[in-house]
């Protein structure tokens, strides 16, 4: 309450002040020389001066807002576009990664290894065969005539071809392993890390009726000639 008091008494300080100038005497005067009618169309240009001041404010506030809305729509579809390709650049160097051959292993020691992890015994393991069928790499695009010379062309096409794809087939037999081993060792083969497909399977049982099984498998090999 004394708070209030006080708070009250400023502001009627204030307004003594005020109405002790005499531009508000002079103010007073003219408003008090005009008529009803005169009164009352003040009053109304006032009001609607104010709604108009109050409308201009509210319509400025929310451009801004719309603005500062439309800036933050922008940046965040820019970190998408950011975020998509960075995952599209991380997409592509694992498929580069793996198209490369994982390093120099030769395929067979690579199908070997991939026994263990299977729980086959290595040694059960053995490389049949193992060459390359194929170099493919796009053509270069043709020279103009007389821009370079033979030497310079068979120079081009031998830089194209050894930077081409290698593909190599392997095949390789497994004795004595069961179908949860063969399993798990196709597995692990497509999925170890370099670009291998499984082509041909053959599976011959024994006569024993012990549940082993003898298997054949001929792979595709890829890498990227360096």
């Amino acid at each position: 309450m004394d708070n209030q008091s006080g708070l009250g008494r400023v502001f009627q300080n204030i307004s003594d002040k005020v109405q002790d100038q005499a531009w508000f005497q002079q103010g007073k005067a003219k408003w008090d020389e005009l008529d009803a009618r005169a009164k009352m169309a003040v009053k109304y240009t006032g009001l609607i001066g104010s709604a108009v001041l109050i409308v201009g404010g509210v319509g400025s506030s929310l451009y801004a807002v719309a603005t500062q809305t439309r800036e933050i729509e922008d940046k965040l579809g820019l970190i998408l576009k950011i975020q998509s390709a960075q995952e599209e650049l991380k997409r592509l160097k694992d498929v580069t990664s793996r198209f490369n051959g994982g390093g120099d292993q030769a395929w067979g020691a690579f199908l070997t290894e991939r026994a263990t992890p299977a729980g086959i015994d290595p040694t059960a393991v053995q490389i049949v065969s193992e060459a390359v069928v194929s170099s493919n790499s796009p053509a270069p695009a043709p020279a103009p005539k007389g821009a370079k010379g033979a030497k310079d062309k068979e120079k081009d096409t031998a830089s194209a071809v050894a930077a081409g794809p290698e593909e190599t087939v392997v095949e390789a037999s497994l004795k004595k392993i069961n179908v949860r081993q063969l399993t798990k060792f196709l597995h692990e083969i497509e999925n170890g890390g370099r670009t291998v497909k499984v082509r041909r399977l053959q599976v011959d049982t024994h006569p024993d009726e012990s549940g082993f099984l003898d298997a054949t498998i001929v792979v595709s090999a890829f890498r990227l000639k360096q």
